[in-house]
């Protein structure tokens, strides 16, 4: 009877606990669950878009598009620039289409398009969004496939460092998707290696050949063999990489466009001048990154004018509206350089006024500033003075085409040349030597009667307005500063650099030379900055204290700016 009652009381108790104040009592409560299938979801199928190059017509399918709507497009853009940027349109598609459905095939005539590596992206529903990876494609004729140069120099290697560089543009079938880039051999140690998509890379030893050679083969989906050789210097550990450094400045005449087959031109020309900076003007905001592309090199691209390194560019820096400005790292913080590019109007061209017109050296300098060229080149100047202090430790080029002479040019003893204009003070080059640059071209060649430099224009004997002899002027330049040893010129030259002698307008268009302006080329010996490398930190905390007027010679903008060199130098 008490027994029944304790556990009934018992029972009672337990039923008011917690849970867990139940199973703390006792044993841990283990629990099972029995198992069960559970159908596996198979993966969603991969949407795809692809290039069917075996079709005569530029011709797309595409399949498993899951976000399938009657308003999916396709749109081409080049395979360098303009394409879209996380669903943000950067410019409108060169062509397009509309593609419904879940899987589907849509032709794009292409005919239109010049000869050229270009990228399609499928978009969701009049979006800017892709729904598929995009597919690049090249519209060359698969008949002619080549190399658009046979022998380039690649950028300097050293032991121990790991290089790499893209070779695998310059081909007419660049872009292919399908091209699959092989080494045929590699001198010394075979250092170099290619991914399929022709980006070479490694890293050379104490074994390695100080001149390597090598051969890229390309082989195209349609089984064409063909090969290009290369060839990459190497450097000691401790050595410079760069002991010369060579610059070219061309205006690319429209792009080029204007002269048949300009891509594959153009490419050739500038394989052969083996520049490390690449200066060009009317690029039409897309010939730049083009030719960027083909070559492997670093591109910064604006409007009208473009700088294109072989090394890397790590900064823009303040520029004009007709200009562009980059810091370029040569060899990271050991050696660098900052360089302009400028492209002036060339409205009321100043000698067309003395020699079609009449004018005195006041008038034509009064259109000089009426034009906006003066005032240009002096806010440029004013950029670039505080750069050309430091140019001891960070080199300064300038270069581009200015509208105008120089002053350096109308002397005395060229009165004959210029229609008896005599010596003037041209207001682009005064700004810019003032400010202490120095001409590269007139450093190398002083004398302007034997030199003249001539760049405007090799196609151009005759003024067809005027039913007149053209004038020749030098209008593309080449400025420069560093220091007292940092940047010495080597020489400097101008040239219609490849193929047959240019026929005069209008019967350019077959022309081997795709500009109406000569280039400027100018080459360099380059030594180490003072403690072997550039100090980033010292040089900001200078333009800050320049800025806030802490360092003697700040001027405000506009101010006459004293020369910084002896024009008995120049």
């Amino acid at each position: 009877m008490f027994l029944s009652k304790w556990l009934a009381a018992a029972a009672v108790a337990l039923t008011m606990m917690p849970a867990a104040a139940a199973a703390a009592t006792g044993d841990p409560i283990q629990i099972y669950v029995p198992p069960k299938h559970v159908p596996e979801v198979p993966p969603m199928p991969t949407p795809v878009l692809t290039w069917r190059f075996r079709e005569k017509e530029t011709t797309f399918a595409y399949y498993n598009i899951s976000q399938s709507h009657d308003k999916n497009w396709i749109g081409i853009w080049y395979a360098y620039a303009g394409e879209p940027v996380n669903g943000t349109k950067m410019s409108s598609p060169l062509l397009w289409t509309y593609a419904p459905g879940k899987n589907g095939k849509v032709v794009i005539p292409t005919k239109g398009l010049p000869e050229r590596p270009f990228r399609a992206f499928m978009m969701a529903a009049d979006s800017y969004w892709p729904v598929a990876e995009p597919v690049d494609f090249n519209t060359a004729s698969w008949r002619d496939v080549r190399w658009l140069a046979q022998e380039v120099r690649l950028p300097v290697a050293r032991e121990g460092e790991f290089w790499t560089h893209d070779a695998g543009k310059m081909t007419s079938a660049a872009g292919d998707a399908g091209n699959r880039y092989t080494i045929m051999y590699c001198t010394g140690d075979g250092w170099v290696r290619t991914t399929p998509d022709g980006i070479l890379y490694g890293t050379p030893t104490r074994h390695s050949r100080r001149d390597t050679h090598l051969a890229l083969k390309v082989e195209t989906p349609r089984h064409v063999n063909l090969h290009m050789e290369l060839k990459v210097d190497v450097r000691k550990p401790t050595a410079p990489l760069l002991t010369k450094l060579r610059v070219v400045t061309l205006n690319t005449w429209d792009g080029g466009t204007n002269v048949a087959n300009y891509h594959a031109k153009q490419l050739s020309i500038l394989a052969k001048v083996n520049a490390d900076i690449i200066s060009l003007q009317e690029t039409l905001g897309i010939h730049g990154l083009r030719l960027a592309y083909a070559l492997g090199y670093h591109a910064h691209q604006t409007a009208d004018a473009a700088i294109l390194s072989r090394y890397p560019i790590v900064e823009a820096l303040n520029a004009t509206a007709h200009s562009v400005g980059v810091r370029i790292a040569l060899d990271g913080d050991r050696q660098q350089v900052v360089v302009w590019n400028a492209h002036f109007p060339s409205d009321q061209y100043g000698p067309y006024s003395f020699c079609f017109d009449g004018k005195n050296d006041s008038a034509v300098i009064a259109d000089e500033v009426a034009t906006g060229r003066a005032g240009e080149a002096a806010a440029l100047a004013a950029i670039v003075k505080p750069y050309v202090r430091r140019s001891d430790t960070v080199p300064v080029l300038v270069m581009g085409g200015f509208g105008s002479p120089s002053h350096l040019d109308y002397t005395a003893g060229t009165t004959d040349l210029h229609c008896g204009a005599g010596e003037v003070r041209w207001p682009t080059s005064w700004a810019l030597t003032q400010a202490g640059l120095r001409d590269a071209y007139r450093v190398a060649r002083p004398d302007p009667i034997g030199d003249t430099g001539v760049t405007w224009s090799p196609i151009v004997p005759t003024n067809a307005e005027r039913a007149r002899r053209e004038p020749q002027d030098r209008i593309d330049f080449v400025y420069f500063a560093g220091g007292k040893s940092l940047l010495r010129v080597g020489d400097a030259k101008t040239w219609t650099y490849w193929g047959k002698r240019p026929l005069p307008a209008p019967n350019h268009a077959r022309n081997d030379w795709t500009s109406d302006h000569m280039g400027v080329e100018a080459w360099f010996y380059l030594d180490l900055p003072p403690g072997g490398v550039v100090n980033e930190t010292a040089l900001q905390e200078q333009d800050e204290a320049e800025r806030a007027g802490h360092l003697p010679g700040n001027g405000t903008e506009g101010a006459e700016v004293p020369p910084l060199v002896d024009e008995d130098d120049w």
